[in-house]
C-alpha cells in the first residue's frame, strides 16, 4: 500500500484496537445475543465495520459494503449476512448506544465510552480518582503523532529533521530518544 490507502489501513488497524471497548459495546447493543456468544473472526469484523462508520466518518454505504465483502471472503455468506445487519443497525442507530455515564457508573463510562479495559479502569478510579482516570483514558486513546528514528550510520537526526521541515512543518526532536524525532500527525515519511 501506498499514500493514502496506508495511511487508511494503518488507521483502521490501530483505531479500531484504540477503541475496541467501545465498539463491543455498540456492536453488542445492535445484536440480539450475548456478545461472547458471536464468533471471534466476526467481532473482528464488527469493530473494523463499526471504527470505519463511528471512528472515521466513512460513509455508511462504503463501510458497510467493503466489510460485508470481506467477510463474505473470508467467512462465507452466511456470516457476511449477520454482518451487514449488524452494521447497518449500528450506522442507523449510532446516535442511539447509549454509554454509561461517568456519575452514575464510572468503571463503565471508563471500560465503554473510553475503550480501557476493566481492570485497568478500576484502578485508575481507586487510584486517581474520576477526573484523572477520564484524562488518561482520553490521553491512551488519542491516535499518537508520527515518530522516526535517525540512522547515526547516515547522518545525525539534526540533519534528518532539517530534510524532513519543508514535509512536516511541526516536526521536533524526541524528548527522551537519542535518534528520534516526532514528525506530527499525517503525511509519509518515506516519500
Amino acid at each position: 500500500l501506498s499514500g493514502r490507502d496506508a495511511a487508511f489501513a494503518t488507521e483502521l488497524t490501530y483505531g479500531t484496537l484504540r477503541r475496541s471497548g467501545t465498539y463491543d459495546r455498540i456492536a453488542a447493543a445492535a445484536i440480539d445475543r450475548p456478545w461472547d456468544g458471536v464468533d471471534p473472526p466476526v467481532r473482528d469484523l464488527l469493530r473494523l465495520g463499526t471504527h470505519q462508520l463511528l471512528g472515521m466518518q466513512v460513509p455508511s454505504h462504503a463501510a458497510v459494503a467493503t466489510t460485508v465483502t470481506l467477510a463474505t471472503r473470508e467467512l462465507g455468506r452466511g456470516r457476511a449476512g449477520f454482518v451487514n445487519a449488524v452494521l447497518r443497525r449500528v450506522a442507523r442507530e449510532r446516535e442511539n448506544c447509549p454509554l454509561p455515564d461517568l456519575a452514575s457508573n464510572p468503571v463503565g463510562h471508563l471500560e465503554h465510552a473510553l475503550s480501557l479495559p476493566h481492570w485497568i479502569a478500576e484502578r485508575w478510579l481507586a487510584d486517581y480518582g474520576p477526573d484523572a482516570a477520564v484524562a488518561l483514558a482520553r490521553a491512551s486513546n488519542a491516535a499518537p503523532p508520527l515518530s522516526v528514528r535517525a540512522n547515526p550510520l547516515r547522518g545525525t537526526r539534526e540533519r534528518l529533521l532539517e530534510n524532513l521541515k519543508a514535509d512536516f512543518p511541526d516536526a521536533r526532536m524526541c524528548r527522551y530518544a537519542t535518534h528520534g524525532l516526532v514528525l506530527g500527525h499525517g503525511g509519509a515519511p518515506g516519500n
